[in-house]
């Protein structure tokens, strides 16, 4: 019947024999939770910059991450369980999260010109000391 048994079907089974029975017997799946579907799409459009980054020292466009974004999201989209949440929505809130990334960008170029170098130190002293050396060069627009 089965090549294996993983750990994971142990302890299913284990907690629940009925549940274990119409997953890995049946062959049933609980849908995702949307959620997780969002979580998921977020982190595929993140790891593709970051992977982008590490590898050319230079991110890719935000909008080819917002790509990524929009591919890992839409082929989970029709399996997921959005209960009473609007898959629409949760994918436009998703891209808005995604789209924070610029915001990160912008920040670590400031820090850059700032200090001359990326600081390792606590992020909310960092950015006071960053906010008050960018208003004292009036490059604040707010």
């Amino acid at each position: 019947m089965f090549d294996y048994i993983s750990v994971t079907q142990i302890k299913m089974y284990l907690r629940c024999p009925a549940q274990y029975y119409f997953r890995y017997v049946l062959g049933l799946k609980i849908p995702p939770a949307g959620a997780l579907v969002l979580g998921r799409a977020v982190h595929a459009g993140l790891e593709h910059y970051f992977a982008g980054k590490l590898h050319t020292g230079e991110g890719p466009p935000v909008n080819r991450v917002l790509d990524v974004f929009d591919a890992a999201f839409e082929a989970e989209r029709p399996e997921a369980d959005w209960g009473e949440d609007d898959p629409g929505r949760a994918k436009d809130d998703g891209a808005a999260l995604t789209l924070q990334l610029r915001w990160w960008q912008i920040f670590m170029r400031c820090q850059k010109l700032l200090f001359g170098r990326q600081s390792s130190g606590s992020g909310k002293s960092l950015l006071k000391t960053a906010l008050k050396k960018l208003q004292e060069k009036s490059c604040l627009f707010y």
